[in-house]
């Protein structure tokens, strides 16, 4: 099968993209952090169950339209926090070009951890300081977070793709999520050989090889194949 690589401008017309985002304190830093992302065909019709729910590292570069709007700062309880429009980035419009290829209406995004950053040097750091600082909130897998997490799980059909990469960083974080997989899910996902917790992400930088990956997943989709994520 040919895989078209349809262009962001083109993307833009179809699907549109609304999160929730909010404001983290630790110490005295403020971050700014996104609990959930959907990405919707226009005019299509709401439904209760989406299409998938797709599990990848962060929150990426993504944020708000308004640059002016200010995102609650919040601490356990996300249930409440409204859903805004937001400027898709790279990673979003890939997740769109599966959607067209699996002809799926609403797709669901959530991450390892909450925090914004589309540099992954930056991410460490910040990743590093919550760590520092013995917060774990900033993680939809976090015990705390365990109702909201359900929410997510509950409201996407059987398909669970994992797609947050090999970075170290994440190691902790995509081991504990592994764990806490509701066993009712279908998982998807391209394991890299060589670490049996990383699963390749979307949007590989190169063209040909988001072009693989796009390939890759809709083969293990369209198969039916799905997989046995390790369990720690």
């Amino acid at each position: 099968m040919i895989i078209e690589f349809w262009k962001a401008d083109e993307l833009k017309k179809e699907f549109v993209v609304t999160a929730s985002f909010y404001q983290l304190k630790v110490g005295e830093k403020m971050f700014l952090c996104r609990n959930h992302a959907i990405i919707k065909r226009k005019g299509s019709i709401r439904k209760n169950i989406r299409d998938a729910l797709i599990i990848m590292a962060n929150p990426g570069s993504c944020q708000p339209q308004d640059t002016s709007s200010e995102p609650p700062i919040m601490q356990n309880n996300l249930s409440n926090i409204p859903y805004v429009p937001v400027n898709s980035d790279p990673t979003q419009y890939q997740i769109m070009r599966l959607m067209k290829l699996m002809d799926w209406k609403e797709v669901s995004i959530i991450n390892l951890s909450d925090l914004c950053s589309g540099n992954m040097s930056e991410f460490k750091q910040r990743l590093l300081h919550v760590e520092n600082h013995s917060v774990n909130s900033h993680s939809i897998f976090s015990e705390e977070r365990f109702i909201e997490r359900e929410k997510y799980f509950n409201a996407v059909d059987k398909k669970v793709i994992l797609a947050w990469g090999k970075d170290q960083s994440i190691k902790k974080l995509a081991i504990t999520a592994i764990k806490l997989l509701p066993e009712d899910k279908t998982l998807y996902g391209l394991k890299f050989p060589d670490q049996n917790w990383a699963y390749r992400h979307p949007n590989p930088m190169l063209k040909t090889r988001c072009i693989t990956w796009l390939e890759d997943i809709n083969r293990q989709l369209s198969s039916q194949h799905n997989i046995k994520a390790e369990k720690y």
